[in-house]
């Protein structure tokens, strides 16, 4: 084997005097002493100093000058490796995810939003995946797309006492729905091994595709009780903006597992009603 040898091209400034001012100037000089070099290799072949004068060192440019050279020579190319390309993986998921939706206002008509404690609503979690892996570093770093729909389900009661014992107010809120889910992230692999650890980070955008809820309200004074039925939450939007980040193992070519954890915007639409989604899904992916 020969030896190798690095093609060297020198960049720097230097104070140069300027033929029609008389004044120094200080100007970027390229030493292109690869040229040198590459023409000691190619001189065999007269022709290819005229190619290497135009030449610059770049992988595509170098690799095009070997071919020319071997072909000018007669040294025949029995095989050619093709540049690595980007490549397209599709994959399906299923999984658990446990939602938790905090709502807050310091408004004094709503605060009674804030005193809602909904427990973390844990259901199924299914969609496909589209993982494009980029030839960096042997394939480690990738964009992964996870389509996911989830659905929620939340119940609470809160109890609004008042100045007497004898006056007070049941409320009972149920709110229900699902969301169809794009989580985009940039993936690494630690290892290219059989087990393959990975990190990832990125952002998430949310469809509420379905929202129910009402609120039930018993009005006790005293022997007398009324009712109100309403929706419990009325100005809400359909879409969604979070951060998402976890991380997993890859076994082999086809399986994984990953933990997400994201934190979203919510659904109010209200600037006096902050409301906070957070999501930790726990998923299993299957890639063709």
């Amino acid at each position: 084997m020969g030896e190798i040898n690095e093609l060297i091209q020198h960049e720097y400034y230097k104070d140069v005097l300027d033929k029609e001012t008389h004044i120094y100037q200080r100007k970027l000089i390229v030493n292109k002493k690869y040229k040198n070099q590459l023409s000691f290799y190619f001189q065999l072949c007269p022709m290819m100093h005229e190619k290497l004068d135009g030449a610059i060192l770049k992988l595509h440019v170098l690799q095009r000058l070997i071919l020319d050279y071997n072909k000018c020579v007669g040294n025949e190319i029995d095989f050619e490796q093709k540049g690595n390309k980007i490549s397209v993986q599709f994959g399906i998921i299923a999984g658990v995810v446990s939602q938790s939706l905090k709502l807050e206002s310091g408004a004094k008509s709503l605060e009674e939003l804030s005193k809602i404690e909904l427990k973390p609503s844990i259901s199924p979690s299914i969609g496909a995946s589209i993982d494009v892996i980029f030839p960096l570093n042997q394939g480690r770093w990738s964009l992964n797309n996870l389509f996911i729909y989830n659905a929620f389900d939340y119940q609470s009661t809160l109890f609004v006492p008042t100045f007497s014992d004898n006056i007070y107010d049941n409320v009972d809120y149920k709110m229900s729905g699902s969301y169809i889910k794009l989580l985009t992230k940039v993936r690494y692999c630690f290892s290219s091994k059989l087990v393959k650890p990975f990190i990832n980070i990125g952002v998430s955008y949310s469809y509420l595709a379905a929202f129910q809820n009402e609120m039930k309200r018993e009005m006790h004074n005293y022997d007398y009780v009324a009712y109100e039925d309403k929706p419990a939450f009325e100005f809400y939007k359909n879409t969604e903006v979070g951060l998402v980040f976890g991380a997993g193992l890859r076994i082999g070519d086809h399986y994984s597992t990953e933990i997400i954890f994201e934190s979203s915007d919510g659904m109010s639409k209200l600037s006096r009603v902050g409301s906070t989604f957070k999501r930790l899904y726990f998923l299993f992916s299957y890639t063709f």
